[in-house]
């Protein structure tokens, strides 16, 4: 990804949390899936990443523990490449698909010269702000 393009996709993970939470499986072989356009600004992926996050979590807040312990499956045409409960997917394919692809934004940040937010703590670049190499830790 480049920089743009890695924003985009991060902005869009959480939409995916609504089709975990409306159909029962999602197919890769599916020929109508489409990439979103890569946004060209900050506000736009804050936006696009804000708009989908609040109705990811208005449509969670409607589901019972039920319906997120249903099964939820990936497909491949007719194969099935792995089926979970609702929730375990969620954790999987949104959660975790943020935190891996918000390392690489953070590496892709810091070598083009960005400022890097602290992402647990504060970043290399806010120790540095105070006079320190590294943590005290």
């Amino acid at each position: 990804f480049a920089l743009g393009g890695l924003a985009t996709h991060l902005a869009q993970i959480p939409h995916w949390g609504r089709a975990i939470l409306d159909k029962e499986s999602y197919d890769l072989a599916d020929a109508g899936a489409t990439r979103a356009a890569e946004q060209t600004t900050v506000q736009g992926v804050l936006e696009t990443f804000d708009r989908h996050v609040d109705a990811l979590r208005k449509r969670l807040l409607d589901k019972t523990d039920a319906e997120l312990m249903a099964p939820w499956a990936l497909m491949r045409g007719s194969q099935l490449v792995m089926s979970l409960p609702r929730l375990a997917a969620l954790r999987s394919f949104v959660l975790h698909h943020l935190i891996h692809h918000r390392g690489q934004m953070t590496v892709l940040m810091r070598q083009a010269g960005l400022k890097v937010p602290g992402v647990m703590g504060p970043s290399k670049e806010e120790w540095a702000a105070y006079g320190m190499d590294a943590p005290p830790y």
